[in-house]
């Protein structure tokens, strides 16, 4: 039986000291003179260990158990480098042969624990860390193990306590503090969050994980600028991280910023090329632009990368079925409940599905089991199917509030209070007071001699039918739409960088010179020519974005030739459908979180886009969404003759081209049929709670023609 002679104790010192190669090198002086120095053997495992050469751990650790096979540190120690080499079934065995020679030895159990998690058996895993503490009342790395385990369970709150016991016991756990930020993050808690994260990048600024999760933690609690200055100067220190990148990429998509997020994910996949996390945000980025066929692509490499990551099987899933290709999305979206059958996300689309399939009653049973089950950020989504599905039932009450239930959880989360109630009204009614006759009479009439064919310009109130208009002007062989980004919005920042910004918007229109306009007018082809990409460059822009309507007088300003069509639809409809709808928040759509506030934003565009009709001179032609899908053809030929481009056979079949399509709006099913009025008088099922909305539109009932 070998000792501790006074070698080894040197060596065990050098090595307790980090000097690794010296401990090393006096191992191996011992075990030449004495083979069967079990403990030299352990310690030199030990050393590999520390090294991450698990493999000659394992082997320098198996020769000291196989010289005295009754300590259990030896086979505790053993099976650590076996953990460590993702050999768990070995590391199983002997973690439970240490504990089988001295039970009460924490560090075995907890060790166990870890290894059995690993192998996907929570239950027994909670069982090893539940009895570590039993032995061990003040055991940190305990503590921090099981609250893992109870956050990927969605017991946050379990969680959160067990982190916060594991970094009161041993505050240098910073493991425990950045999981404990994610935890408190996906309950809603980001400011929580966002402290314990600015804490870890201030004791290791290093650390880019923590930087980056601290940049969308900032972004999720309406801190956008500073996340985005905290994610572009972490990619500037340190550009070849691909996390970063990845990161940086995420915060660009939330804020709309494409183009950039799509630069960002393909530098970290150029970077790590099997990165598969970019590879998803990739294919996210790139279905927002509404390339198609990358996008999938991108989707399935991200799979072929990640097979058992649950959220990126959904993301191909849900891919697929936006694009009708339902059959390819099932059994991808089946995987992705057997990794994680809890996904909520995923049960939402299976139940979506469903519905569509006709299976109303398993729909309506499966949303009801998940509304029972949830309480986070993708209750609004399911009760918003739950309020369809019950609509397909014919049961309007329900449905109604399923819907009312929808946009209380919106109101109430935190991304909704990130956004001032009075910034967009306020901005509708500056429009409306400081465009005058006057003003707009001191502006050419005319357009520079740029030999350019305008834009044309598509607008209305969201929810008036404009994508379905989107998707006819898209089949035509000479257009090309927009996809709703936001090029107009870049002009309007522009404008305040020529003008210095001093009167503010919509006045600071009248300060541009004929240069300025000019140079508006080729920032603008610039932007589209870059949207339309390499080939397309003869088509015209249909620039379509509902709420460019407020931005009128822009248009008027820099393309004054333009036309603009203007999309009008029954006015308690389109309030009725907003208010079903679940938009990504933003200034204006905060306001659909409730039927008032929805019909009062109704009156102030609508009466703003009335009193431009009336000063601006814009070139404008308007038409009803129920005269669209009453005289199908008729409405189009005039539309299209407005517009200069004239009839062309190929919008007839415009239904065909969408399903090859990516819609962004929630009409993105709707459109991929032949013309139908099914939903024309949708609203009128629920007309007992429409009685305020109808008092507040009622003038413009009577403006655009509908019975009152």
């Amino acid at each position: 039986m070998s000792t501790f002679s006074t070698a080894l104790a040197a060596a065990y010192k050098a090595q307790q000291e980090g000097r690794l190669d010296l401990a090393e090198q006096q191992y191996r002086e011992i075990l030449a003179a004495e083979p069967q120095n079990s403990d030299a053997w352990h310690l030199l495992g030990v050393l590999e260990t520390q090294r991450g050469r698990n493999g000659d751990a394992i082997d320098a650790i198996s020769k000291a158990v196989a010289i005295q096979d009754g300590n259990p540190a030896y086979h505790y120690s053993l099976g650590r480098a076996q953990a460590l080499a993702s050999r768990f079934g070995p590391a199983e065995t002997s973690l439970r042969r240490a504990i089988e020679i001295h039970e009460p030895l924490a560090p075995a159990h907890l060790e166990l624990g870890v290894v059995l998690d690993r192998q996907g058996r929570p239950d027994e895993a909670m069982a090893c860390f539940e009895k570590a503490l039993r032995l061990k009342p003040d055991y940190a790395m305990a503590y921090f193990n099981a609250a893992n385990v109870l956050r990927r369970r969605n017991q946050r709150d379990a969680a959160i306590e067990n982190y916060n016991k594991a970094i009161e016991l041993d505050p240098r756990l910073l493991e425990a503090r950045f999981n404990l930020a994610l935890a408190l993050r996906e309950s809603g808690r980001g400011g929580e969050a966002a402290e314990h994260l600015r804490h870890l990048v201030s004791v290791r600024p290093e650390w880019a994980q923590a930087r980056g999760n601290l940049a969308v933690t900032l972004m999720d609690i309406g801190e956008a600028g500073e996340a985005l200055e905290l994610i572009e100067k972490a990619v500037a220190d340190d550009p070849q991280d691909h996390r970063l990148r990845n990161n940086c990429g995420n915060l660009y998509f939330a804020v709309g910023r494409f183009d950039e997020a799509l630069e960002q994910f393909r530098r970290s996949i150029e970077i790590e090329p099997d990165y598969g996390v970019a590879y998803n945000g990739l294919g996210s980025a790139l279905r927002a632009v509404s390339n198609l066929d990358e996008a999938i692509a991108t989707f399935e490499r991200a799979v072929q990368l990640s097979p058992d990551s649950h959220a990126v099987r959904f993301s191909l899933a849900d891919a697929y079925d936006r694009v009708h290709r339902t059959d390819d999305a099932r059994p991808h979206l089946d995987r992705a409940l057997e990794l994680k059958p809890d996904f909520s996300m995923a049960l939402l689309l299976k139940a979506k599905i469903e519905r569509r399939d006709g299976f109303l009653e398993q729909s309506r049973d499966r949303l009801r089991l998940l509304l029972e089950s949830v309480n986070d950020d993708s209750r609004a989504s399911i009760a918003t199917e739950m309020g369809h599905t019950l609509e397909a039932l014919g049961e309007y009450e329900g449905a109604f509030e399923a819907f009312s239930d929808a946009q209380r959880c919106i109101r109430e989360s935190e991304e909704f209070r990130q956004f001032p109630q009075d910034f967009y009204p306020a901005t509708v009614t500056a429009c409306r007071e400081r465009i005058t006759p006057d003003l707009v009479t001191t502006w050419e009439s005319e357009p520079p001699a740029d030999n350019v064919t305008p834009p044309i310009f598509f607008v209305g109130f969201p929810r008036s039918g404009t994508t379905l208009m989107e998707q006819v002007f898209d089949a035509h062989p000479a257009l090309y739409t927009s996809g709703e980004r936001p090029i107009l919005n870049r002009l309007i920042s522009e404008v305040k960088e020529m003008t210095g910004g001093y009167r503010g918007y919509p006045e600071d229109l009248d300060d541009l010179t004929d240069d300025d306009v000019i140079n508006l007018r080729a920032l603008y082809y610039e932007q589209s020519e870059r949207m339309l990409g390499s080939g397309n460059q003869h088509l015209r822009i249909v620039d379509k974005q509902p709420l460019n309507i407020v931005h009128l007088a822009v248009v008027r300003r820099v393309f004054p030739e333009a036309p603009v069509v203007v999309a009008l639809r029954d006015p308690r409809a389109v309030c009725w459908s907003c208010f079903i709808q679940e938009f990504q928040l933003n200034q204006a759509m905060i306001h659909f979180a409730d039927l008032r506030t929805t019909a009062d934003l109704y009156a102030k565009v609508m009466d703003l886009w009335l009193h431009y009709r009336s000063v601006l001179g814009v070139n404008a032609m308007e038409y009803r969404y129920e005269d669209l899908v009453g005289d199908f053809e008729g409405v189009v030929r005039r539309i299209l003759d407005f517009t200069g481009v004239g009839w062309d056979d190929a919008v007839k079949t415009y239904h065909e081209k969408a399903r090859s399509t990516v819609v962004t709006t929630p009409s993105f099913r709707d459109v991929t049929s032949p013309v139908y009025d099914r939903a024309v008088d949708k609203w009128r099922h629920y007309q007992a709670h429409l009685g305020d909305v109808t008092e507040r539109v009622r003038p413009f009932l009577r403006e655009f023609g509908y019975d009152e």
